[in-house]
């Protein structure tokens, strides 16, 4: 009997740690889920701040709006879509926003060449806006392959010494624009699920 009550014993206190250890490992995992929700909750707020960042500018731009009003708006997007970005760098909404942002940064820079002043005696002020828009399109075909697709078109029909002399400029941003607010309007929906 004395070698029955000793193994009852051991099971029973097998058994009792094996619950305290389930218990443990229970607690364990509901403080990783409360951890990683919280995160979650801490990205969902950003990425939201973001996203609504993205729609002013998209507002902005959708009524009317002149370079620094559209330059502030962009910058103050730029924040939040960093501050997001901190975060997560990977996600394909990460890059979605990126991609985004990086539009809008393009079109202030494409606005601002005509801004541009001479650089030397020997330029006007239009070649040195149309050699500004020519290093500036690399980027947009980048970011966006269907305004390459049609400026590429504009700029083979209509050759010019400068490649953007070729594209209506004013063209150019509505293009960038219906784009970025379409992509906006994509990762609102997608947040918002």
């Amino acid at each position: 009997m004395a070698g029955r009550s000793r193994l009852a014993y051991i099971s029973a206190v097998l058994f009792s740690a094996k619950k305290i250890s389930m218990k443990i490992h229970a607690f364990a995992i509901a403080g990783l889920l409360s951890c990683l929700i919280t995160a979650c909750n801490n990205n969902s707020k950003e990425l939201s701040q973001a996203v609504k960042s993205l729609q002013q500018v998209d507002s902005a731009a959708s009524v009317g709006t002149n370079i620094g009003n559209y330059a502030t708006q962009v910058i103050s997007a730029k924040t939040e879509v960093d501050t997001y970005l901190l975060k997560d760098k990977d996600s394909e909404t990460a890059k979605k926003l990126s991609k985004v942002l990086n539009s809008h940064l393009a079109a202030v820079d494409w606005w601002r060449c005509d801004l541009s002043q001479a650089e030397s005696f020997l330029k006007d002020e239009y070649d040195v806006a149309s050699e500004c828009r020519d290093a500036i399109l690399p980027r947009i075909f980048e970011l966006s392959p269907d305004i390459k697709k049609e400026a590429e078109q504009a700029i083979a029909t209509k050759p010019m010494r400068h490649k953007s002399d070729s594209l209506d400029k004013s063209a150019m941003l509505q293009m960038i624009w219906q784009e970025t607010s379409s992509d906006t309007k994509s990762l609102f929906k997608d947040t918002n699920q």
